[in-house]
């Protein structure tokens, strides 16, 4: 062979086997990544410990070094090998949050503590933002959300069988004694169980179009029987509700059409939530159709957090400064009508248990706003131009359906800005991973085949 043309195939494997170690570094920490978010640092946790119950101003340790190191990994590996993400996934509205988060740490009633988690959470948004591009191509972000699947599984399955004291709720437990046999697996309480098996299910039902039939329906049946033995009722109605929502949203075509469908759902479910929270015809209507018309003790927390949002409406009480903290130990215990006590008004409430309520609690109302407008409004704005591009229609009806799980779970639980919720973390990716898709320039896909996130190119 000629020694230019030798060199020249020299050249061009070299180059393939650089592509793929790239390729495989990418999959690698987005499989790490996931495995850190749902596996946890510190799953089976021991719930009849008697610290629970009193006041958490610490962190974890562990969490503290290790994500910082991972965000930083993340943005080496974009900045060397896919640079043009980061300029992707901007937006304007993340300056606006970022402005009035820090303006919040000033106002706060703990700034030094508002300060150091809101810190965590902004490590946790860069790392949830980097995600989806990490992968090189469709099947790999595939595998990497099946193999974090699987881990969760055996995890919990496992803890119930071999360690039940550590993955069962029992009357022992210091908090919420009344869920005992509630499965929680890996997770601290049955609610964080159950919705993480949700987004299980929509992990498999991915998987089972895009890799493998049979194993991607092994992973939705096994979430599915655990989901029901967490006997979590908020997450057992969302799964068919938004596999509905996400069937009906692709086939309305203006963006008015889509908003009408999914906010003004999202409104009247809040409307008769919190609600029935307060004396009216709301909670009157509530109480004649639903057996449960306190949403099992919610609707305690409900009216004790708007008492404290009225208190300070602009600026909130401070991010991770309200509850189980010392500004609020001593104040007076949530106030409930005698019939109306559950359980809840005996304990001292760890968060709103809406995630609406619970952002304006900590940053105010028009800290809601701006946080409405990045995590509702652009998602749905990119969703309407994602359906006018060539993408892959699996990898968008995945982000769909767990943007529309965090902003309807939210009106039960508080997933907005929890710095360790898994709910919150996939949302993030959700959003991010649309606004990629919007923001680069599709490859040319071979034939019969529709382009997946790992390859496209970057604009710039």
């Amino acid at each position: 062979m000629d020694p230019s043309a030798r060199h020249r195939v020299m050249a061009i494997g070299g180059t393939d086997l650089a592509r793929g170690l790239r390729a495989s570094v990418g999959s690698a920490l987005f499989t790490a990544v996931l495995m850190l978010i749902f596996v946890t640092l510190s799953p089976l946790p021991d719930r009849s410990d008697a610290g629970l119950l009193g006041t958490l101003e610490g962190g974890a340790i562990a969490n503290q070094i290790v994500f910082p190191l991972i965000a930083a990994a993340l943005l080496a590996y974009l900045w060397a090998t896919k640079r043009w993400v980061l300029h992707a996934l901007y937006h304007p509205i993340l300056w606006v949050v970022a402005a009035w988060l820090a303006l919040t740490i000033l106002t706060s009633q703990d700034p030094l503590l508002s300060a150091r988690r809101m810190m965590f959470n902004a490590i946790v948004i860069v790392i949830a933002a980097l995600m989806a591009a990490l992968p090189r191509t469709r099947d790999d972000f595939a595998d990497g959300l099946a193999i974090a699947a699987g881990a969760v599984l055996i995890g919990c399955y496992g803890g119930v069988m071999l360690w039940p004291d550590h993955a069962i709720h029992l009357a022992t437990d210091a908090l919420e004694a009344d869920l005992a046999g509630d499965w929680r697996g890996l997770f601290p309480h049955k609610n964080q169980a159950g919705a993480v098996m949700v987004l299980l299910i929509f992990f498999g039902l991915f998987y089972a179009r895009v890799r493998s039939f049979p194993i991607g329906w092994i992973i939705v049946t096994a979430a599915t029987v655990f989901l029901y033995f967490t006997k979590s009722k908020t997450s057992i109605a969302m799964a068919p509700f938004i596999l509905a929502m996400s069937l009906i949203l692709p086939h309305l075509r203006s963006l008015t059409a889509k908003a009408m469908l999914v906010f003004g759902l999202l409104a009247i479910f809040n409307l008769a939530t919190i609600g029935s929270s307060v004396p009216g015809p709301v909670r009157s209507v509530v109480r004649l159709v639903l057996p449960d018309a306190t949403f099992t003790g919610r609707t305690d927390l409900w009216a004790f957090a708007i008492d404290n949002i009225e208190a300070k409406p602009v600026f909130g009480h401070g991010y991770g400064a309200f509850w189980r903290t010392e500004a609020t130990a001593h104040r007076d215990r949530i106030a409930v009508e005698p019939q109306e006590q559950d359980g809840w008004a005996a304990e001292l409430g760890t968060d709103a248990h809406n995630g609406y309520l619970e952002t304006a609690l900590s940053i105010g109302i028009p800290g809601l706003v701006i946080v409405l407008i990045w995590v509702m409004i652009v998602p749905l704005a990119d969703y309407q131009r994602i359906q006018r591009t060539p993408v892959n229609e699996d990898l968008v009806a995945l982000f769909l359906r767990i943007w529309l799980l965090g902003l309807y779970l939210a009106s039960l639980e508080s997933i907005l800005l929890d710095r360790t919720g898994q709910n919150w973390f996939m949302l993030l990716v959700s959003i991010f991973a649309m606004r990629l898709l919007i923001n680069a320039k599709i490859a040319i896909p071979a034939p019969g085949r529709s382009p997946s996130l790992g390859e496209l190119e970057g604009k710039h």
